[in-house]
């Protein structure tokens, strides 16, 4: 990073500590998740689990081509599943944003004599919206937060303009039939996406191709992941900058952000820990208190870790078989371990604390650390300082300062002094906590090292 890039990831930084200090209400923002379950544990105990970190909305993926396993015949197990899906998540109190993948990363989904004809061809679109007529006759009782109609199209479509015009043609035409068609079966209105990679908006010449994509669309939808191209992960913190990128693209008044996929691995393999995946979800959080106007969900990918099993099948799927870095990045991705009933990583709590001092719902927070208070009596300086920071206050108010973490964690604890030496720590935002014996309610300051 340059140095004024640095300056200006602190400064966000700064405005985002302050607004969780305040404890930004949750408001109308919606948490999602794909809920899945660890390898002996059953889906209603995986359900709770998520519902325990304020999840209010499950991420749902159905493939057309298997709602249509026969050309013109819409039927099949997955048919069936909505039916399920219309009377259990209500019965939970639980919305879905349901996804519909034409495309699929890497794949064009769609019945197999449909394979080769181009989606703007009159043929595909009326096909969806027969399928559309299927699907939203099954969903007479669940609330649809939004339906996005593709998935991660940008990888297929690259910088392709003819493509991405044809899938412009499709995506314009079913996106106004099932706003309508919703309308005219529940008197409801439904908001209609597609689902792009976090690049398309990033990437300088994919921006103005898939900006034109979503000026069809009511909602903008994004996966985002903290990766980089080798399959390590990016810095926790630049999530911050990295959410701050979408709500650049739409300011307030615009369309509103829903990031309908939000992970981050643990594997080392990814360069990455327990610690780091817990970090990433505090930022994302920080972030979505300044972006409160512009981003309306944040969905997180996703509950448990998946089997070797299932990342090797991946691995196929995505045309990577073998690639260590790729496999361990699905296959860590999950806030729980898989094997056995499973186990939680570090971020489950971090979540927890996150959503409740927010207000989503209520969590029973292990720690509330996270809601840190300010005190005048307390101060200290230089702040940001480069490790020598000097404390001024009433020295009989406290007998310990602690330095914690962002996150809680206790790196050090001085007694009653007037400076503390915090230059070998590395540079970032730290929490000075005073307390004393018979005061166990601590005082807390925010400093920043350079």
């Amino acid at each position: 990073m340059t140095i004024m890039k640095n300056i200006a990831l602190l400064c966000v930084l700064l405005l985002i500590t302050f607004s969780a200090m305040s404890q930004v209400p949750a408001g109308d923002r919606i948490i999602g998740m794909q809920i899945d379950e660890s390898e002996l544990e059953d889906y209603e105990s995986a359900l709770e689990r998520a519902k325990s970190m304020c999840a209010s909305v499950v991420h749902l993926s159905f493939s057309w081509g298997a709602m249509e396993p026969v050309p013109t015949e819409i039927g099949g197990e997955l048919i069936s599943l909505l039916e399920v899906v219309d009377f259990y998540y209500p019965s939970h109190d639980l919305a879905v944003e349901l996804n519909i993948p034409v495309y699929n990363t890497v794949v064009k989904d769609v019945p197999s004599d449909l394979v080769d004809v181009d989606f703007d061809d009159p043929i595909m679109i009326e096909r969806f919206e027969i399928l559309l007529d299927s699907v939203f006759a099954q969903l007479g009782e669940v609330e649809l937060v939004a339906l996005n109609i593709g998935n991660e199209s940008d990888v297929v479509l690259g910088i392709d303009e003819t493509k991405i015009q044809e899938f412009k043609t499709f995506f314009t035409a079913v996106k106004q039939y099932a706003n309508d068609l919703h309308n005219d079966l529940y008197g409801s209105d439904l908001k209609v996406g597609t689902t792009l990679t976090f690049e398309a908006f990033d990437n300088e010449w994919m921006w103005p191709l898939y900006e034109s994509l979503n000026e069809a669309a009511d909602i903008v939808s994004v996966t985002y992941y903290g990766m980089t191209d080798d399959f390590q992960v990016k810095e926790p913190i630049e999530v911050i900058d990295d959410l701050g990128v979408l709500a650049a693209r739409y300011p307030v008044g615009t369309k509103m952000i829903y990031v309908v996929e939000l992970g981050y691995p643990t594997s080392t393999v990814n360069g990455s820990s327990e610690f780091m995946q817990a970090e990433f979800f505090e930022h994302a959080f920080s972030a979505w208190d300044v972006y409160i106007d512009q981003i309306a969900m944040l969905s997180i990918f996703k509950l448990a870790d998946w089997s070797q099993e299932e990342v090797d099948y991946y691995g196929e799927f995505y045309g990577l078989p073998g690639v260590e870095g790729f496999t361990e990045f699905l296959r860590t991705l999950g806030l729980r371990t898989y094997d056995g009933e499973g186990e939680d990583k570090e971020a489950v709590e971090v979540i927890k604390c996150a959503a409740g001092i927010r207000d989503f719902c209520f969590t029973g927070c292990a720690t509330d650390l996270l809601e840190v208070e300010t005190d005048e009596r307390f101060k200290a300086y230089p702040n940001p300082s480069s490790g020598i920071i000097h404390i001024q206050g009433d020295a009989t108010l406290y007998s310990k300062i602690a330095v914690r973490t962002m996150m809680g964690a206790v790196l050090e604890e001085f007694g009653s002094t007037d400076k503390i030496d915090l230059s070998h720590l590395p540079a970032g935002m730290y929490i000075l906590q005073f307390s004393k014996a018979n005061n166990p309610s601590a005082e807390s300051l925010l400093i920043t090292l350079q």
